[in-house]
Formats: C-alpha cells, structure tokens, sequence
C-alpha cells in the first residue's frame, strides 16, 4: 500500500518544516538550501526529515539543484515528475 502524495501547496509546508527541523530556525519558501548554511549533511538529514515527513523518496542531489524550496516542492509534485508525453 503506498502513502498518498501530499498536494503541492502542503508538500511545501512540510519541506519548511523539514528544513527548520534541519536548520532549527523558521524557512521560508523562497529561501536557498545554501544561504542558510547548508552543506551535503544537512542535504542527506533534510532528506531524511521529509522522507519521513511527505512519505516521498527524496534525493539528495534534488536539494541541492533547486534554487529554493518552492522549486524543491515543484519538482517533488508527481506531474512535475512524469515524462511529457503522459502529460
């Protein structure tokens, strides 16, 4: 049985929570994984955070190639995911 995806606007909020669960301060949607200090460690525990917290597999190199978290959720949300031509 697998878990639901949550829908785009609350898989954010729960990427922010993930990521000041990390960071142990407040997130913001527009703030950069880097600005706020991130390396390849917090990479793999905010991966692990929001694993646990969306019940979606995420890579770490995603975080690192997103601009923000906003395009973090963006390219979590399984139509941003599937091939064009299904589309």
């Amino acid at each position: 049985m697998s878990i639901p995806s949550p829908a785009p606007g609350h898989l954010l909020a729960l990427l922010l929570d993930a990521a000041a669960q990390v960071f142990g301060r407040p997130v913001a949607a527009h703030d950069s994984f880097f600005e706020l200090g991130g390396d390849s460690i917090a990479a793999v525990e905010l991966a692990t955070v929001a694993e646990r917290l969306t019940g979606i597999e995420v890579d770490t190199e995603l975080i690192v190639e997103q601009a923000d978290f906003t395009a973090l959720a963006a390219a979590l949300t399984p139509a941003s995911t599937a091939p064009e031509a299904a589309r």
